[in-house]
């Protein structure tokens, strides 16, 4: 893709494979968790190196728009270095030990993941901000996931206990506050996706998001 001809690629795409979607990615998805590197210029984010001066959205918009085709953007929201991590203390998911949720179970083999209640909310968001201004019709949200034994940082604990009047519940016992805190993991994931549509539609107020996972 990078090193070919974008207009044959799109012709390729939308006369060959007969699809008139396609998705692009907006920023890292490899080892070590390279999520907060962007392939597209931004004044807010570090920008993928090896595409020196290219952006790659805006790039292959013209081209794919030509053709009929609808550009969804890839946006990996789950898999971050623990040097981002450790950049920006309280976004991390923790577990009830106080072992952020990466350490325990590296993601792939090297990474970690980030709290949806956190103040790494507003990083996200105006992430899907900045995708959006480029021209594509959407973003397809890879993560973010709220995982198993998670999350007991800062944020949810003051959250939960603000809501509810319980402390969080560390072992699963289906008591009336371990109901709470399951309502309270859905609630956090519900709220994310209801203001992440909120961000893509500021741009475009009929841009598609989806979420996997």
């Amino acid at each position: 893709f990078l090193s070919g001809d974008l207009r044959q690629h799109a012709d390729e795409v939308r006369n060959t494979c007969h699809a008139n979607c396609e998705w692009i990615m907006a920023n890292g998805g490899s080892s070590p968790g390279t999520a907060h590197i962007v392939n597209f210029d931004s004044p807010h984010f570090e920008k993928n190196p090896t595409l020196g001066g290219r952006d790659i959205l805006r790039e292959y918009l013209p081209p794919a728009q030509a053709v009929g085709i609808h550009l969804i953007a890839y946006v990996n929201l789950h898999w971050f270095s623990y040097k981002f991590a450790a950049q920006h203390p309280g976004w991390e998911q923790m577990q009830a030990d106080g072992v952020s949720y990466g350490k325990a179970h590296p993601l792939y083999g090297n990474g970690t993941t980030m709290c949806v209640n956190s103040p790494w909310r507003d990083f996200a968001f105006l992430l899907l901000s900045e995708v959006m201004i480029t021209g594509v019709e959407g973003v397809f949200l890879d993560g973010p996931v709220v995982f198993p034994g998670a999350c007991y940082c800062e944020t949810c604990l003051d959250q939960f206990k603000a809501q509810t009047g319980f402390d969080a519940p560390k072992e699963e016992n289906w008591s009336n506050e371990w109901k709470a805190w399951v309502d309270f993991r859905e609630d956090s994931m519900q709220r994310f996706v209801r203001d992440a549509r909120r961000a893509v539609r500021e741009t475009n107020d009929e841009g598609i998001i989806f979420c996997n996972a």
